[in-house]
């Protein structure tokens, strides 16, 4: 097999891993919703990130030059995992994940009981002492006062 061959054959590689990656991307998107601006976001990070990379592997393979039938092998690794891989990869992992978010959700709401029981214990607390709380956090910070009063004093003299 020649060079130029084993080239393009990495090439179409590396334009499918990168069509992988990306449904990697869509796929948590489908699980988790995100914003416009958010999947805007998240696609200039990754294009930009696998463009590095691809610049990278090519400079490095070519020895700095060139070769347009990489991005054409590129272009065919995408489209060729897009066609028959793609769909199915996509749904099964998002099926998968949502799953696996499902029950980690139950799991939470489970461990965060306790959790509620004590934030409304203590809001109700919270509620009747009302009026004394506050007397007793102005106290403390009148005493908080007096003693940076002190401390100032201290530092002055000295």
């Amino acid at each position: 097999m020649s060079k130029d061959t084993l080239f393009l054959l990495q090439a179409i590689e590396v334009g499918a891993a990168i069509t992988f990656l990306y449904d990697w991307l869509r796929t948590l998107r489908r699980v988790i919703p995100h914003k416009q601006f958010a999947i805007s976001l998240e696609d200039l990070f990754f294009w930009i990130f696998c463009a590095f990379q691809v610049f990278v592997w090519m400079y490095r393979v070519t020895n700095g030059g060139m070769r347009w039938f990489a991005v054409v092998g590129a272009l065919t690794g995408m489209y060729l995992y897009k066609k028959l891989l793609s769909r199915i990869f996509v749904n099964c992992f998002t099926w998968i994940l949502s799953g696996v978010l499902a029950v980690l959700m139950k799991i939470l709401r489970i461990l965060s009981k306790p959790l509620k029981c004590i934030h409304t214990w203590i809001s109700a607390t919270g509620n009747r002492l009302g009026r004394r709380k506050k007397k007793i956090l102005g106290n403390f910070k009148i005493w908080l006062k007096s003693r940076l009063r002190a401390l100032k004093i201290r530092v002055c003299k000295r």
